[in-house]
């Protein structure tokens, strides 16, 4: 119940955040929307990646990348809002709809047609959810981009030993709702086989 006032209230689920949307970039040379900037995608943080600071860490060194790979990416920083998942998960029907349409409408004014995102439930939501409003876009997990930068390499990596063994979680809304098992797996791999890993289904 909290988690649903606090979408309503806040366009966010985290009651006890200290964070803004703009924070974790501050210090960033980024596009931002609705500054003016245009730009090709809309990396699209999510609640989560924007507000939690492990995951803060996640999303500035996903934009960091995909500048260095030259993506044309802007953000949308307060103008976004939650995509809507957690309410539509939970049985809130009209808070995922309050969430989606206004997003919706941002999109629509800044003209965004291309959508990265680090968050798999804000890429199945983006992706799937919104098509039932009308809208639709193209929705990229951020690893599919990363996977296309080293694929050309536009993004080197520096082999490094790796002591021990390495594990990989599929998120179900990446893996089991929109097969996105792939693309982690290769960047895991890298150019020259940086890691050696082996799959377990």
């Amino acid at each position: 119940q909290q988690m649903l006032r606090s979408v309503d209230e806040r366009m966010h689920p985290w009651a006890g955040s200290g964070r803004d949307r703009e924070h974790w970039f501050a210090d960033l040379d980024l596009k931002v929307f609705g500054r003016g900037d245009r730009a090709e995608y809309l990396f699209w943080v999510g609640c989560t990646g924007a507000m939690i600071d492990r995951n803060i860490a996640v999303t500035r060194a996903t934009a960091k990348v995909l500048t260095a790979g030259g993506v044309d990416f802007a953000v949308l920083g307060a103008e976004e809002a939650c995509s809507g998942d957690p309410a539509r998960r939970t049985g809130s029907e009209l808070g995922f709809q309050t969430c989606a349409k206004t997003n919706i409408e941002t999109f629509a004014r800044y003209g965004v047609r291309k959508i990265i995102t680090t968050c798999p439930h804000c890429f199945n939501s983006l992706k799937n959810d919104y098509r039932e409003l009308g809208a639709n876009y193209a929705v990229f997990h951020h690893t599919e981009l990363i996977a296309e930068l080293l694929k050309d390499g536009r993004v080197p990596l520096k082999p490094e030993p790796v002591a021990g063994g390495v594990t990989f979680h599929d998120p179900c809304y990446l893996g089991r709702y929109n097969q996105g098992y792939e693309p982690p797996r290769q960047i895991l791999q890298g150019n020259e086989g940086l890691l050696k890993i082996k799959i377990v289904a």
